[in-house]
């Protein structure tokens, strides 16, 4: 018999190891997205680091207009009207070293780690390696204008990291968000380790 509304044998959706469970597909599926979202991250960190703005590219001069051998000396001289030269690329990882939201692009590389560590957190249940994701994020953007301290609090409790979570919460004492109030509130009364505050 199959697995109702499955299509497959029933032995086999409800044995997790079987080829073609409901546990392995799952499995497969979460190990799929990870992998999209990492794939993210490196794409855009690819791009910023040699990074040209989309109207930086200039403009291509057609066969005709090329200098060729001793000539090309005096090619400046010798261009069509409207041409631009196309913009240096630029590694915005170092222009905006610790300033990283302040760039376009820039912030896209950080909402794409955000997404990565919580994927982590929530998929895998990988609490260490969605922190160091999220470290990394602080260090490129130090004023963490895309909040990634969130997420890292709710790793590091999940972790029961007691005093990474204090570090964090004396980094941005003017977070007042409910997570860090809350882990505040925890802290201040002396639980320990901590548990993760309850669902909004």
């Amino acid at each position: 018999k199959k697995a109702r509304g499955s299509g497959v044998p029933r032995q086999v959706a409800e044995n997790p190891r079987a080829h073609g469970s409901d546990a392995r597909r799952d499995e497969l599926h979460k190990k799929m997205e990870i992998k999209r979202l990492r794939a993210a991250v490196e794409r855009q960190r690819k791009l910023l680091l040699t990074y040209v703005p989309p109207d930086g590219h200039g403009t291509k001069l057609q066969p005709n207009w090329e200098l060729k051998g001793a000539a090309r000396v005096a090619q400046k001289f010798y261009l069509p009207e409207g041409y631009r030269e196309p913009t240096p690329p630029e590694n915005v990882l170092e222009t905006h070293a610790g300033r990283l939201s302040e760039h376009p692009e820039g912030a896209e590389l950080l909402r794409c780690m955000r997404e990565l560590a919580w994927g982590l957190l929530s998929i895998l249940s990988r609490t260490r390696e969605a922190a160091t994701v999220l470290r990394e994020g602080l260090r490129l953007d130090r004023a963490d204008a895309l909040r990634l301290r969130h997420v890292l609090l709710r790793a590091l409790t999940d972790d029961g990291k007691e005093a990474e979570v204090r570090s964090l919460l004396e980094a941005f004492p003017g977070d007042t968000s409910a997570h860090f109030m809350y882990t505040r509130a925890r802290l201040a009364l002396g639980a320990s380790p901590l548990p993760p505050p309850p669902a909004a």
